[in-house]
């Protein structure tokens, strides 16, 4: 089977996402989700440093981003995303965590 045009293709991907948002304040707004991603098929032949060759769950990703509308022009986030391999991946595949954060000015 044909494993997608890179490693870490999205083709073979199946997202079950929950979330929701709450309001802190009429600016500031945190929201949370959590997916479970797993894959339609096995991946076959692929690098098994990367894969294992035989599971179909991808993993588990747990999201946050909270954000803050200082005034009209001028407002920001926090971004936080920590994702859980399983096996999908090779028994050495650690945990990822992701941070951004973004403050934007409009003219």
């Amino acid at each position: 089977r044909d494993a997608g045009p890179i490693p870490g293709y999205w083709t073979n991907m199946l997202i079950y996402k929950a979330g929701g948002k709450v309001s802190f304040s009429e600016n500031t707004g945190l929201s949370a989700a959590y997916s479970y991603l797993g894959a339609d098929e096995k991946t076959v032949g692929l690098n098994p440093a990367m894969f294992s060759n035989d599971g179909k769950g991808r993993g588990h990703m747990l999201q946050g981003m909270l954000t803050h509308k200082f005034n009209k022009n001028f407002d920001g986030f926090l971004q936080l995303e920590y994702f859980m391999p399983r096996s999908f991946y090779n028994d050495n595949a650690k945990n990822a965590l992701f941070f951004r954060w973004q403050l934007m000015y409009r003219i």
